[in-house]
């Protein structure tokens, strides 16, 4: 407000200019100004962002450059990703009119993990059951296993999970239900390129 502006289709009204940038340039790209601000939208249906540096889009603000510093700035309310599994608000840092994403959140404000992760189990020796926390990232097929020392297989279960945070029980069973001696059993998880191991100490 009280900044002179540049008036780009003589509607007497600030416009702003929304620029791509070759990191999204399949993307559609569109603005609107709402009471609230500007709403900028992006959809994409093949490509995602390429990691890299460097912006996705940038905003001229188009005002009087003759305008003290401090005066006109750029302030970040909100972000929204939506995809087929729902919407996810993104966690980010701004600042300057830099938007920097630093984390996902679900609408409930559950936090998406930002990396495959095996917790240690939990109580270790146990007995009768046994917890092991583990965070998906993404959408993947994830397998799970349990051998002896000897490398005989226990158990083993691969499911396709969504992004978060999940729990395993083992109450010291083979995949029959037969119960197992004491003893150290490992716990192996994996999923593309993620391979983590726990050892399990049953004791009775």
């Amino acid at each position: 407000n009280g900044e002179d502006y540049t008036d780009m289709n003589n509607d007497g009204e600030w416009t702003p200019v929304v620029q791509t940038t070759n990191r999204i340039a399949s993307w559609d790209l569109a603005y609107q100004i709402t009471d609230d601000g500007l709403l900028v939208a992006g959809s994409n249906f093949s490509d995602s962002i390429a990691v890299g540096d460097g912006p996705i889009f940038k905003i001229n603000y188009l005002v009087n450059s003759d305008a003290p510093d401090g005066n006109v700035n750029m302030i970040f309310e909100s972000a929204i990703l939506t995809d087929i599994f729902g919407n996810y608000n993104l966690q980010f840092d701004s600042y300057n009119g830099i938007f920097v994403i630093t984390g996902l959140s679900t609408d409930d404000d559950t936090k998406i993990p930002d990396k495959f992760s095996m917790s240690s189990n939990y109580p270790n020796p146990f007995n009768p059951v046994t917890n092991v926390d583990f965070t998906v990232p993404e959408v993947s097929d994830v397998s799970i296993a349990i051998y002896s020392l000897l490398g005989r297989e226990i158990m083993s279960q691969t499911n396709t999970y969504q992004p978060g945070s999940y729990k395993l029980a083992w109450n010291g069973r083979d995949q029959m239900g037969n119960i197992l001696p004491s003893g150290v059993y490992i716990l192996k998880m994996e999923s593309g390129n993620f391979l983590e191991t726990r050892k399990l100490v049953l004791m009775k």
